[in-house]
């Protein structure tokens, strides 16, 4: 479950959110949000935010954006009802690149303002690294970056640019959240 920490921190990032909505003006909001426990209520945080600013947004609950689940982890029968089973590492990785070209079609097709993404730091370390490199380098080495709980990351697909479509500006920040919720491995 969450701690008081992981409760404030949520908090600052909601307020965040909801201030950088509202200062550009997004009004088209698409949520992607995974299915486990503190995924769910962090978002749920920042959606009834949404809803008291009578903000209307898109949400979508996928399965497959929930964190690496190795052999060393239980999985709970709530997540064997979900679909949510061991996985390798070659198998984590086809789930990375399913949801990136599941999010490039979404960033293609859909006319949001903004879209964000409430799931696991592994998870979407990988997926920015994947975009980042990988997605035209293949295979060649695997590189992911360290996320602090409540990060943001900010990155943009620009589907005419074939050799560089991903820009990212920022990965991982924490300058929304109060020095006291930041880690000290995270504080430079």
């Amino acid at each position: 479950d969450l701690t008081d920490i992981g409760y404030r921190q949520i908090e600052e990032l909601a307020l965040h959110l909801i201030n950088v909505i509202t200062y550009k003006k997004y009004v088209k909001i698409n949520v992607i949000i995974s299915p486990l426990t503190r995924t769910m209520k962090t978002a749920k945080v920042f959606l009834d935010k949404l809803q008291e600013k009578n903000i209307d947004c898109t949400i979508t609950t996928l399965v497959n954006i929930v964190e690496y689940t190795g052999t060393n982890k239980e999985i709970s029968s709530n997540l064997e009802k979900m679909g949510i089973k061991h996985d390798n590492w070659e198998s984590f990785l086809i789930r990375v690149k399913s949801f990136n070209d599941y999010l490039k079609n979404e960033l293609q097709e859909k006319d949001h303002d903004i879209t964000m993404i409430f799931g696991h730091g592994l998870f979407l370390s990988v997926l920015l690294s994947y975009q980042g490199v990988q997605e035209n380098i293949p295979g060649t080495f695997h590189t992911c970056f360290k996320l602090a709980n409540c990060s943001i990351s900010t990155v943009s697909y620009v589907s005419s640019d074939i050799e560089r479509p991903w820009r990212m500006y920022n990965i991982g920040s924490t300058k929304h959240l109060s020095e006291d919720l930041i880690y000290d491995e995270y504080v430079f």
